[in-house]
């Protein structure tokens, strides 16, 4: 027969031990929904954003980004700048939270797309996929 009080430690350190293993499980099953969610809806944006495209941009480049900016869905094109040797920047304004940078990803003409969040403002780096 065993001792009450050794079996009682026994038994509380299993408890603890069956906590902890749920514990850790409930965190891993919230940290892949919200991997998830990220990958479904990307980098939510919304307000004012800056789409930067570095030199080289073409001018049909720079038409065919323009044009499917202001075709997307919550998002109005507020100006537009730059030259074929110095790049192109823009400031668009998203009127609702908007997955804007894998919606530039998507576009046939866009190589690469990198989200940087400065002070006042996400900034959208944008590589175009230049013709040979």
């Amino acid at each position: 027969m065993s001792s009450g009080p050794a079996n009682d430690a026994g038994e509380v350190r299993r408890e603890a031990q069956e906590a902890i293993n749920r514990a850790r499980k409930e965190v891993e099953e919230g940290r892949q929904a919200s991997a998830e969610s990220q990958a479904q809806d990307g980098d939510l944006v919304a307000g004012s954003v800056e789409v930067v495209a570095p030199s080289p941009v073409t001018a049909a480049l720079r038409a065919k980004l323009e044009e499917s900016l202001q075709e997307m869905a919550g998002l109005r094109l507020v100006t537009s700048g730059g030259s074929a040797d110095g790049g192109i920047r823009m400031i668009v304004f998203a009127s609702q939270p908007v997955p804007l940078a894998a919606a530039l990803g998507r576009l046939p003409f866009v190589a690469q797309v990198t989200t940087q969040q400065l002070k006042k403002v996400t900034q959208l780096q944008v590589k175009l996929a230049v013709p040979a």
